[in-house]
């Protein structure tokens, strides 16, 4: 799975699960900050993202701050 067809999944994903507005969604918008997502929210963000991509995160050493850097956890995960 190439880079963009993630990132756009995991766009889909923010957009239809959290109401993120598609135009906050770039690689370096933070999480909390500008997708304006609690913790909790977070964590059942990586939930989906794991059933949706067929991936394991370990959630103990999860330190994503950024969509590009779920993106790139991803992108390593699937290849």
């Amino acid at each position: 799975m190439q880079r963009e067809e993630i990132f756009k999944q995991l766009k889909g994903l923010l957009i239809n699960e959290y109401g993120c507005e598609a135009i906050n969604i770039v690689e370096e918008a933070q999480f909390h900050t500008d997708l304006e997502m609690d913790s909790l929210e977070i964590i059942e963000l990586v939930m989906k993202v794991e059933d949706e991509f067929g991936v394991s995160i370990d959630h103990g050493t999860l330190e994503i701050k950024t969509v590009g850097q779920l993106v790139d956890l991803l992108v390593t995960l699937k290849s």
